[in-house]
């Protein structure tokens, strides 16, 4: 036999032949198959006779090649759908298709990485259980090319957590949270809805919540504070995380309760009376408290005469007070974060009582059968004096006699005395209640013997500054004494303001501050001396308004001298007026800070003018406007102007005041209230776009602790010069809606928010979107990288080099390729290529494409994104 084999010049093949016993034996042999050996092999076998074939046909199997033509089809929140085409496998069914699945941040090695299986049947699979607003990467096997997608985005599913609520003025509340888990976000936050003002509603009554908006921060904590409250009113609070999607669940309700202020307004109808039951004390009411603008517990802060006095009551008793004196009474709410406004002064007096001692009584020597008492008015009349009354016994008698005297009589010749024999004397005083305490006992033993001795009593002296003065030295002896004033141990120099008088008195003519000092009468003759001092302190002498000349011979020179007389001129008495006081010095005004509605001050007095202040007197205004005044109690040193507005310089002084009238002003001071001009937000927070209509979210706007007054909102069509004008609106408006807006058109807008600090216009650009509704889902989380708040130019095609990539700076201004937004997303790329612009900044990158009319997005970020 003759035994043909096909041959070929495959290295891999090997044809061997052989002779076996009663046959030839060939045969073919094929190392490292692979499916393109699959082939029909045929064996003929020839001898003389004839020939013979035998036909094997060899099939060789291997694992499909990766599918082809990945794309996805729909994309939902949850699941996609992806399709393939199936790959060549002439000798072998697929029996089925893994489909591996993981998140981007993933690797393909790790165990998180999922595995579908779908029939060898079908070219698509339904991707099911995914997280919202995540991208994935999917493939059938290591030599598949991995493609990436994203589903579609939700609102998120949880609400912030570890949320708390803290009261940090009057008037604010300070919010904290962190952010839900990142795998409950279904897509890029956007921000948070936080609640305005909301007061607790009553227990088991439905909450209804209006909401305010707050940007992400990324710092991990988040915080806002709310202001404008009530004060000291509990609040309930609740927080929301939004995405392009929507508002996700409210998180659980917080509380907090803003802090106490010092009461607002004073109590009203104060009345008071003598207390009889309390002696020289009053009866002071104050039956309406300033509610409802308390803030908290009241108690009364009352000043009599500069003397406060506290209590939790609405009335009260003040004791120990002088007797028969005028008070200027005023009582203030307070808390525990101070005094409140103190009420119009209501004026009391108090009622008489008996008099004090005469401050002090002394005797002098007038002969064998005659003294002279003389006396000082009591240091505390409690009333009118009525008489004085002067006692007199001779020892060993008990009972003194007593005369009589009228109320001005200061000293008495006591005569018919017998000659050295002992005496002694003592003096009252009495008013209508009664006769009150008796001086300390003087004693006298008359005698032929008269040494020098000055009845005129000594003490303090307060005249008007620029008047004359006659400071007594009256006096009697025998021989007549020799009389020398002295100042401060220096002999007094008499010249034209420093004048001796006939009865021994020194007369000081224009009295002026340097005047004071220590003024000492000595008389003495051969028997003895005697002295008085008269002391002048530095306030002693005062600025008197009404200028009396003052006759140094006031007293009778014609009178017998040894008789009774009225009181020498000038005699300090403390039952007769003082002279005038000067008014108050300027006082030292100072700031101790502000906040938006309120101004506080202290300040510090350097003198009174030697009278007590009765009121101070606040006189401010702002820049610009008319100055305004407010009284203000004497007792304080310390005032928060209230009721003012935010970002304002207020410009203020202070003057006291006392009986003689209004003193010198303080410096004008100036102070600004906190706030500032409203702040523009990102325009991803202000603005959301639809197809033909824009909302803008003006509740997005910071007002910088000054709340805004109005908005006004311009519009018009980039390419045309018409502009659209909203007119005013109110600063508490939360949205306002632009609509009749032509669909894929670009439009510039500016929005002007105003507040008392100032205004504030930003610009911004736009892009309706188109009406295919193509990508309408990403487009919102598309925005925020494509445009800011910063101007934003709409140009025509791309440059012919690299038509496909476009590359800027968003700090310095977007350009959008026009064709590629609108021809790529709308109608596709005619050759089913992919087409489209990137978009560059710091820590971001930005791609859209569009392939064979399916819209993909996003591509992978180059950078970490932030707010995508």
């Amino acid at each position: 036999y003759s035994v043909e084999v096909v041959e070929d010049s495959d290295p891999d093949r090997s044809v061997g032949k052989g002779s076996p016993a009663g046959g030839v034996r060939a045969e073919v042999r094929v190392t490292n198959v692979t499916p393109q050996d699959s082939a029909v092999i045929a064996c003929t076998a020839t001898n003389a006779y004839g020939s013979h074939t035998h036909n094997m046909e060899l099939k060789v199997q291997d694992v499909p090649e990766a599918p082809r033509d990945l794309r996805v089809t729909r994309e939902g929140s949850r699941s996609v759908t992806v399709t393939w085409a199936a790959p060549p496998s002439p000798n072998t069914p697929i029996t089925h298709y893994v489909i591996h699945l993981k998140t981007q941040t993933v690797s393909w090695e790790s165990n998180s990485v999922r595995q579908l299986r779908t029939e060898g049947s079908s070219t698509s699979a339904v991707l099911e259980d995914l997280l919202p607003a995540k991208v994935f990467q999917r493939g059938e096997s290591p030599s598949s090319e991995p493609l990436s997608l994203r589903t579609d985005g939700e609102a998120p599913s949880a609400a912030p957590v570890t949320v708390r609520a803290v009261g940090v003025s009057s008037r604010e509340v300070q919010l904290t949270w962190a952010a839900p888990d990142p795998d409950t976000w279904n897509g890029q936050l956007l921000g948070y809805y936080t609640p305005p003002p909301l007061f607790l509603s009553p227990v088991g009554s439905g909450r209804s919540f209006s909401f305010d908006t707050v940007g992400v921060t990324g710092g991990g904590e988040e915080s806002w504070t709310v202001g404008n409250l009530e004060k000291f009113t509990r609040y309930v609070f609740v927080l929301q995380a939004f995405n392009a999607k929507g508002p996700g669940p409210l998180s659980t309700e917080v509380f907090a309760t803003t802090l106490e202020d010092v009461p607002e307004a004073p109590p009203e109808d104060v009345t008071c009376c003598p207390d009889l039951d309390a002696g020289g004390g009053l009866l002071v009411a104050a039956p309406r408290p300033p509610r409802p603008r308390t803030h908290h517990h009241v108690h009364a802060d009352l000043h009599a005469h500069g003397r406060p006095y506290r209590g939790r009551d609405r009335s009260a008793t003040v004791g120990d007070l002088e007797r028969y004196s005028n008070y200027s009474v005023t009582v203030a709410a307070a808390t525990r974060a101070g005094v409140g406004v103190s009420s119009p002064p209501v004026v009391c007096a108090t009622e008489e009582d008996v008099p004090q001692a005469p401050r002090t009584i002394k005797v002098v020597m007038n002969g064998p059968n005659s003294v002279i008492v003389a006396w000082a008015a009591p240091q505390r009349a409690h009333g009118t004096v009525t008489k004085y009354i002067l006692y007199r016994r001779a020892p060993p008698a008990r009972d003194p006699i007593r005369r009589i005297l009228p109320p001005q009589t200061l000293w008495l010749e006591v005569t018919d005395l017998a000659s050295n024999h002992l005496y002694e004397f003592w003096v009252t005083s009495a008013t209508r209640v009664g006769e009150g305490p008796a001086s300390p006992v003087v004693s006298a033993t008359p005698s032929a013997t008269v040494s020098s001795g000055i009845y005129s009593v000594g003490g303090e002296v307060r005249a008007g500054r620029g008047t004359d003065v006659v400071l007594p030295c009256q006096h009697v002896g025998r021989p007549t004494p020799t009389l020398s004033w002295r100042r401060d141990n220096a002999p007094v120099t008499h010249d034209s303001r420093y004048e001796p008088q006939l009865d021994g008195g020194l007369l000081i003519r224009d009295c002026q501050r340097s005047d004071s000092g220590n003024y000492t009468c000595h008389a003495s003759n051969r028997h003895g001396s005697d002295h008085v001092v008269y002391h002048a302190h530095r306030h002693g002498f005062y600025p008197n308004h009404q200028t009396k000349n003052i006759n140094p011979n006031h007293q009778d020179e014609q009178r017998p001298p040894y008789s009774s007389s009225t009181p020498p001129p000038f005699l300090p008495s403390s039952n007769s007026p003082s002279p005038p006081a000067v008014p108050p010095a300027a006082v030292l005004l100072h700031s101790m800070g502000s906040t938006s509605t309120s101004v506080t001050v202290s300040w510090r007095h350097v003198d009174d003018g030697g009278a007590p202040v009765r009121k101070l007197t606040l006189t401010w205004r702002p820049d610009p406007g008319e100055w305004r005044e407010v009284t203000l109690a004497r007792h304080l040193t310390q005032y928060t102007l209230g009721e003012l507005t935010c970002g304002t310089e207020y410009h203020l002084y202070l003057t006291s005041h006392n009986k003689i009238g209004p003193g010198a002003a303080s410096e004008v001071i100036t102070v600004r209230t906190k706030g500032s001009r409203p702040s523009p937000p990102p325009q991803h927070r202000l603005i959301s776009v639809n197809t033909t209509a824009v909302t803008l979210r003006l509740t997005s706007w910071a007002d910088q602790q000054c709340p805004i007054a109005h908005f006004s909102v311009r519009f018009r069509p980039s390419n045309q010069g018409l502009q659209m004008v909203s007119g005013r609106l109110p600063g508490s408006q939360k949205e306002y809606a632009l609509g009749d807006l032509a669909p894929a058109t670009s439009y510039e807008l500016s929005v002007t928010a105003q507040n008392p600090a100032g205004e504030t216009t930003a610009a911004y650009n736009f892009i309706t979107l188109g009406l295919t509704g193509v990508g309408c889902s990403e487009l919102p989380l598309l925005l925020p990288l494509l445009t800011t708040h910063t101007p934003l130019s709409i140009t025509g095609p791309p440059p012919p080099k690299k038509p496909r990539e476009k590359k800027t700076n968003l700090d310095q201004g977007v350009r959008i390729p026009t064709e590629a937004l609108t021809e790529a997303l709308q109608k596709g790329a005619p050759d089913g290529g992919a087409v489209g612009g990137r978009w560059r900044r710091p820590g971001h990158f930005f791609q859209i494409t569009r392939r064979d009319g399916q819209y993909n997005e996003p591509t992978t970020p180059r950078f970490p994104a932030r707010g995508l």
